[in-house]
């Protein structure tokens, strides 16, 4: 999983380059023209969200707890839910929003795996020496 989650963030890191460098020309461009169009500064936000979560997940490859892999998972599906929610409008946002799910995808595979070999252990064997208190010494 370490290979994956590696790949996947450095994928994540260059993919959310790309929708930041689109997305400041079209904020650029919508300032200029005063279109009215909020495409630009939506992008830029679907773009911090992916570059954040991508870092993070580079960061926490070697970690043993969960803590990397839920924090990657919250900015990938508000990212995914953001791109979602504005794909009916600008329908170039719909590549964005799958990779975002992709993402997060990942984590919850990343979660599961590491999860299901966290297995409580069952009951130990009955010992009796540990109810016996401290043992004295006789003369």
């Amino acid at each position: 999983m370490k290979v994956t989650k590696m790949v996947s963030g450095m994928l994540g890191v260059a993919f959310s380059l790309y929708i930041l460098i689109t997305s400041v020309q079209a904020a650029m461009w919508n300032m200029l023209t005063m279109s009215g169009h909020f495409n630009g500064g939506a992008g830029i936000v679907i773009g911090v969200l992916l570059l954040a979560g991508s870092i993070i997940r580079l960061c926490t490859i070697g970690v043993k707890d969960d803590s990397g892999s839920i924090v990657t998972l919250v900015f990938f599906a508000v990212a995914a839910a953001i791109a979602f929610a504005l794909t009916a409008i600008y329908g170039y946002m719909a590549p964005w929003a799958l990779a975002c799910l992709a993402m997060a995808a990942i984590s919850v595979i990343a979660i599961y795996l590491k999860n299901r070999g966290n297995k409580p252990a069952g009951k130990k064997p009955f010992d009796s020496n540990r109810f016996r208190g401290p043992q004295t010494m006789s003369m």
